[in-house]
């Protein structure tokens, strides 16, 4: 099978070289079958849209044309194939089928309950135990939209039926999409656990059985990757989203870019590895650099913001104004890695967009839907500005909230991926969490309660201003050192004092000095 689907291609791009366009469209339609199970879908789709449409002349194959366009990342190709096909032309349970998938992803943006009515619609006219690619095609579409909709469970379920009727057709590279899509759904449940050995195994028995998947078989890594960041194993996420990372440029995989790197761009944050930080953003950029994509340029901009703060470096306007916008005009669908860069800028005083209510609301929301790693994210949040506000027990509650999922699933990174004084009280919750945090903290400044009752945490903009405060640099001189206004500075620095519990500058740099602070 190996050496036909290799050969298969070469005879497809000859055909399509010499001007047989007929010829290859017969053999596409005849033998899609064999093209779908090969890793080199995105050289036939670039050779295919050679041919010129009129070739194209049956409603099957450019069904066909229609669904490897969909999978290569042209919507824009779908959905004009699909508007020229009427449905009382479909004959075939495999056209229906099809037709039914295609027009799913076409309407997506319109109408997302429309889309999922006929994703359905392309699974339920499918006989029982039907086996073929089409089918595949069907619980894949279906699945994608299942997940698009939060339904992580049924999602998972209808990845893992395309999944087996891939596999057993030796289809390899979308079984091995089907797969990825399954273990992320179950990522999204919390089962961290289950999806690093379901991945293990995987990788075990096709490690010296089909040589073919090889160019693939690596973006398995990256459900792998995201559950070892989870678990706290960095070294491990970094490993595995590396090698996910080198197969999904190799593939041209361009509707896999931005995850990877988010959780790419978290490990080294982790591991306050700058450098490799911002590489990674500069690959992202230029990955997208020719692309309109907003949501990946946000992606982009909550990165640069999350660097600036963790490593207390110069944050730009236009960033906190870019990302504040990305929530105004979409604050029901924001991805959470933006939201979170907001958070942190609220908590920092360089933004006031989110509040308590609206983190209130969106955990609820995900508490519904059972996106166990974000509930976590949120809840630690949410302790922390509770904390800030000195309403311990409520600080505590969402503190629980998090506690008990690190118990449950064993998830304890976000605990440590971020620099929260309200943490403190996790000894009060749960002792062998509380052990792993000042282990996992060593060197670094994890307070006590009874300290944090004498000193309130300063933010990151706070300690710029301490630290030019302690250098004698006056209001103004501090407020163009770092681009705010008198105001804001008398704001900061009488924040700062309220902090350290003094009344002077003099006394707030001795406090400061004793503290470490500067």
């Amino acid at each position: 099978m190996k050496m036909k689907k290799s050969k298969w291609i070469d005879n497809f791009k000859e055909f399509v070289e010499t001007g047989s366009y007929k010829r290859a469209v017969d053999y596409f339609t005849k033998d899609f079958h064999i093209a779908f199970s090969s890793p080199r879908l995105n050289e036939m789709y670039n050779i295919a849209l050679k041919i010129p449409d009129q070739y194209y002349n049956t409603v099957f194959s450019k069904l066909l044309l229609g669904w490897l366009c969909f999978i290569c990342g042209n919507n824009k190709k779908v959905t004009e194939i699909f508007t020229g096909i009427n449905e009382s032309q479909l004959k075939t349970i495999d056209e229906k089928s099809t037709f039914y998938a295609l027009k799913s992803m076409a309407i997506s943006v319109a109408s997302q309950g429309e889309s999922l009515k006929y994703a359905k619609l392309a699974v339920d006219i499918l006989p029982k135990d039907y086996e073929s690619i089409i089918a595949g095609n069907a619980y894949m579409t279906y699945g994608r939209k299942l997940t698009n909709v939060k339904k992580y469970r049924q999602g998972a379920k209808y990845f893992e039926r395309g999944y087996e009727i891939f596999r057993r057709l030796h289809s390899n590279f979308l079984a091995v999409n089907c797969f990825v899509s399954q273990c992320l759904n179950l990522y999204a449940l919390g089962e961290c656990e289950d999806v690093i050995k379901r991945c293990q195994q995987i990788l075990l028995n096709n490690s010296s059985k089909n040589l073919e998947m090889d160019p693939f078989m690596n973006i398995i890594k990256l459900p792998m990757g995201m559950c070892y960041y989870e678990m706290n194993k960095i070294n491990l996420a970094i490993k595995a989203l590396d090698e996910a990372r080198v197969a999904i440029v190799n593939m041209k995989l361009v509707h896999m870019h931005g995850l990877m790197e988010m959780y790419l761009f978290n490990c080294y944050i982790k591991k306050n590895d700058r450098k490799n930080a911002e590489k990674i953003v500069e690959t992202l950029q230029s990955i997208f650099e020719n692309l309109n994509h907003p949501q990946i340029n946000y992606i982009i901009r909550a990165m640069k913001v999350k660097c600036a703060i963790h490593f207390n470096e110069k944050l730009k306007n236009e960033w906190v104004e870019e990302l504040e916008l990305a929530y105004q005009l979409s604050p029901k669908s924001i991805p959470t890695f933006i939201l979170e860069a907001l958070i942190e800028l609220k908590l920092n005083k360089y933004s006031e967009v989110i509040t308590k209510d609206i983190l209130i609301d969106k955990l609820e929301e995900l508490q519904f839907i059972g996106h166990t790693p974000e509930i976590q994210g949120i809840s630690l949040y949410l302790a922390e500005l509770f904390y800030n506000d000195k309403k311990i027990d409520i600080c505590k509650a969402h503190l629980k909230n998090a506690c008990d999922i690190y118990l449950e699933y064993g998830m304890f990174s976000q605990f440590i991926n971020r620099d929260l004084s309200c943490l403190s009280y996790v000894k009060d919750l749960d002792k062998s969490l509380s052990k792993k945090l000042f282990k996992d903290n060593k060197g670094k400044n994890v307070s006590t309660p009874s300290q944090d009752n004498m000193i309130e945490k300063l933010t990151n903009r706070e300690l710029e201003v301490l630290r030019l405060v302690s250098k004698g640099k006056t209001n103004k001189e501090i407020s163009d050192a770092l681009f705010i206004s008198i105001g804001t500075t008398k704001w900061h620095v009488n924040n700062i004092f309220g902090k350290l519990s003094v009344s002077k500058r003099f006394d707030a740099i001795s406090k400061a000095k004793e503290l470490n602070l500067v």
